[in-house]
């Protein structure tokens, strides 16, 4: 305003551009406030030359009333809409720390072409309790599409788990991996032809190399006699002795229960987000649905063990079958999820949460629209102390695995994803990985796969039931790996 008496009337403009400067973002909303401000500036300073023409002499005094009360007016109206940008840049703020806090990673600002995948940096988190009210059940349904196809991985708050049959579940859990080594011995998977029961540390195969956790997997009961071979894969259960870990079976059965129970509502939610009728999905699972649990001990790695000598609690890997819901049962670190990128994203522990991921036979029937993400546990020693530097010791992680029918095949699916919501992945390298996963998941029938895939994991089950199998399963390993 000091400008105006020397009879500078584009001096609006810089009153306005520093306006303009406080708009709230987006940027592009400054852009045109910017420009606006050097239109009015530049219009006054023309119409200023019509008032006020040259002369002999300065003739800023006549004038000066005039310029005095535009000024004024400006001024006012600067303070105005300053004081209106602060209240907006404000509620922004508080809407970025909200969303901050349903986020967990790196705070990146991104951009992505329409149809392309965002190159996450940061693991969604959504809230169960959104689907029970008409108002915020479409919001719940908006971000599960955007984690389906930019993510493949999310955090789910408030699933409908009772607490306590958690902490029950966890304790027995923790129990189990505490009993003498001949009592877990006693449970071994290799006395099942089902690939259930107790494996010991090592014993486990993935990506070709060997994963440092010892487990128990539980599942559905046993298949008929005259079923195919690969319906092996789901059978009875070995359950610990009563007597040396009494409530084991009863936590874990019920625990499977609820997890089994909410993977159930996930199928007609996913169809939802895809724009697809509810019970578009409901002829790809069996009645009744297969779910399969894990319970996983990682120990800290031995002393000689290096940071980067390549020592994996469970190498990088994407799940074979529909969903996992992982619950992180203690505060470790070490589940990493990797973007498109190929940067290693941390999936930390949250209160009150478990981890859902999508798994390759859930990518392979969306066509690519659903994205099977690649992920690891990484044994890094800072993973196995708290923040004071304490050890944590063993870190304990139960995955309940959402299989699809073993009997599906090709033939008969029938799943019709509508144009806009193949329209939100362009990239052509995406759905033809898809069409060769989906080729080569339903050639025959998925329970082949499968099979095939659990005899090579556990060779020693695979040795002692199915030697033949596992020995043409290795020759084509090999063979694959030497081309």
């Amino acid at each position: 305003m000091f400008l105006m008496p020397m009879g500078a009337v584009s001096a609006y403009q810089i009153i306005l551009a520093w306006i303009a400067n406080s708009f709230p973002r987006p940027f592009v909303k400054r852009s045109a406030a910017i420009a606006l401000a050097n239109m009015i500036g530049n219009t006054a300073s023309i119409y200023g030359s019509y008032m006020w023409p040259d002369s002999a002499g300065p003739r800023y005094i006549p004038g000066g009333s005039a310029t005095a009360a535009i000024a004024f007016l400006v001024a006012v109206l600067a303070l105005v809409i300053r004081l209106v940008h602060v209240r907006m840049n404000k509620r922004l703020e508080e809407a970025e720390t909200a969303q901050g806090d349903l986020a967990v990673g790196t705070n990146e600002l991104e951009t992505r072409a329409v149809g392309f995948r965002e190159n996450f940096t940061s693991i969604p988190i959504l809230d169960f309790e959104q689907i029970s009210s008409p108002s915020t059940k479409p919001v719940f349904l908006e971000n599960l599409r955007d984690a389906l196809v930019n993510v493949g991985f999310f955090y789910l708050r408030n699933a409908p788990i009772s607490p306590d049959l958690q902490s029950a579940f966890t304790a027995k859990g923790l129990e189990l991996f505490q009993l003498p080594l001949e009592k877990k011995l006693e449970i071994e998977m290799v006395n099942s032809p089902h690939f259930l029961g107790y494996s010991k540390l090592g014993a486990e195969i993935t990506a070709l190399k060997q994963d440092h956790r010892e487990q128990f997997d539980a599942k559905l009961p046993a298949p008929g006699p005259d079923e195919p071979l690969y319906r092996n894969v789901v059978g009875p259960n070995q359950w610990p002795d009563e007597t040396a870990i009494p409530g084991f079976r009863q936590a874990t059965e019920t625990y499977l229960s609820e997890v089994s129970a909410l993977a159930e509502q996930f199928r007609s939610l996913i169809a939802e987000a895809l724009d697809l009728p509810s019970d578009a999905l409901d002829g790809v699972f069996d009645n009744p649905q297969q779910h399969k649990l894990k319970l996983i001990k990682y120990p800290p790695p031995p002393a000689s063990e290096s940071d980067d000598s390549g020592f994996q609690g469970v190498g990088p890997h994407k799940d074979s079958g529909f969903l996992t819901f992982l619950l992180q049962a203690t505060p470790h670190r070490g589940l990493e999820v990797q973007n498109k990128a190929g940067s290693w994203i941390p999936a930390p522990p949250l209160p009150n949460t478990l981890v859902v991921n999508i798994g390759r036979a859930l990518e392979a029937l969306t066509g690519g629209i659903c994205s099977a993400t690649t992920h690891r546990v990484s044994l890094r020693r800072e993973h196995f102390l708290d923040e004071n530097g304490k050890s944590l010791g063993s870190r304990f992680s139960f995955p309940v695995f959402q299989g699809v029918s073993l009997d599906l095949s090709a033939e008969n699916i029938s799943l019709v994803i509508p144009e806009h919501i193949r329209d939100l992945v362009k990239d052509d390298k995406v759905k033809s990985d898809a069409e060769a996963t989906f080729n080569e998941m339903f050639h025959g029938s998925i329970g082949e796969g499968t099979f095939v895939a659990r005899v090579t994991s556990h060779q020693d089950v695979g040795q002692r039931w199915y030697p033949d199998v596992l020995a043409k399963a290795l020759k084509g390993q090999k063979d694959f790996v030497s081309r």
